[in-house]
């Protein structure tokens, strides 16, 4: 009897070890439905109301004019497959959002319904889907419906399949326009490239960027690798987007001290001279009401908090190519000596040798001292 009772107690110990699995739910939110893989059925809503009626799991819901996803979000899934029969959406995406990635395969059948925006084989966001195939029969060879055979933002497709078998697919593809950091696209049909579009892109960037026409160049390319140019009026159907690349005409070079700045600017591949930093250094000082003998005391940063410091041995100004900003900090002491700094001696009419050779010029990769000056 009692080796009875034990063996009950190490067979019930054992099922509370056993690891449990978490049965998926799919997800309505402010970002819209979430499939979290599960196999969906959109149609039309029973009560005529604006949306879809969507069938899942042996169960159903009803939903407004929203985003449908297969995928789930901020997790990724095997598989997903969606069937678009009826009703109203905003958008579908075979995959995910975020990081809800798709790990093997996208199946998206397309019989009727209407979606008010796009019809994305992969995700939204980050979220990457491996394969993607997207079938389409409508009910007339004149029904139509907006595809993109990739993904939307950062989201990224390996393969996408499309297929028709009854109507018609209009296929969209990424404009943008690219300057540095700041760009804006949009979604625009494969075929003549719109100029107006592409113009009112252009014109967005160049207002965010503060720069003006005569600043920059322009190049076409498929890809953000700049690497597949792009010389034609078409935007080619199996392009995932087109990027006009802004390149910078010109370049700043500028010091800044606390709340003082002293910029230059200028042409891309100019090396900048002995010439041009004495005449920098010049307003410099002049602009801070410092004296030569900071130059022995001069720290150079990278960054306005001071904690990325410039590489002296190794940054070299002919490798300057687009805008740099030194942040410069004075120390208070030398090192060498530990004798303190005055910033502003009663002398204000000094000729010193400043060698910046060593410290400032020479780390620059100029290869040169600046000789004896005067500074008023």
């Amino acid at each position: 009897m009692k080796k009875k009772f034990m063996l009950l107690v190490v067979a019930f110990i054992s099922l509370l070890l056993i690891p449990k699995v978490k049965v998926k739910a799919v997800t309505i939110d402010e970002e819209g439905f979430f499939a979290d893989g599960k196999k969906i059925v959109i149609k039309e809503r029973a009560d005529e109301e604006d949306g879809a009626h969507i069938e899942y799991d042996g169960t159903s819901t009803d939903v407004g004019i929203i985003d449908i996803y297969g995928g789930s979000k901020d997790e990724a899934v095997e598989n997903t497959e969606i069937v678009f029969e009826g009703g109203t959406v905003k958008n579908i995406y075979g995959g995910g959002y975020g990081q809800g990635s798709v790990t093997e395969n996208v199946s998206i059948t397309v019989t009727g319904g209407e979606v008010k925006e796009f019809i994305f084989a992969g995700g939204n966001s980050n979220a990457k889907v491996e394969n993607a195939k997207i079938e389409v029969n409508l009910s007339t060879d004149e029904a139509s419906v907006p595809v993109v055979a990739h993904s939307y933002g950062n989201a990224t497709v390996g393969n996408t399949e499309i297929t028709t078998t009854k109507g018609k697919i209009i296929n969209f593809v990424e404009l943008k326009v690219k300057y540095k950091d700041k760009e804006a696209s949009e979604l625009v049909p494969t075929g003549i490239l719109d100029i107006g579009k592409l113009n009112e892109l252009r014109s967005s960037v160049i207002e965010a960027a503060k720069i003006s026409n005569e600043d920059v160049s322009e190049e076409f390319y498929y890809d953000e690798r700049f690497e597949n140019a792009y010389n034609s009026e078409n935007i080619a159907d199996d392009s995932t987007g087109l990027i006009l690349y802004l390149k910078p005409l010109k370049y700043t070079f500028k010091l800044v001290y606390g709340n003082i700045e002293v910029p230059r600017t200028y042409a891309i591949g100019h090396e900048i001279s002995e010439g041009d930093l004495i005449e920098i250094f010049e307003e410099f000082l002049k602009e801070t009401g410092l004296t030569e003998e900071v130059f022995e005391n001069m720290e150079f940063y990278l960054d306005e908090d001071m904690t990325i410091a410039l590489d002296t041995e190794e940054f070299e100004t002919s490798s300057i190519n687009e805008d740099l900003t030194l942040y410069v900090n004075i120390v208070s002491h030398k090192e060498d000596e530990g004798d303190e700094i005055t910033e502003n001696p009663d002398t204000a009419d000094i000729n010193l040798v400043l060698v910046i050779g060593a410290m400032l010029v020479g780390s620059l990769g100029l290869g040169y001292t600046i000789k004896k000056r005067r500074f008023n």
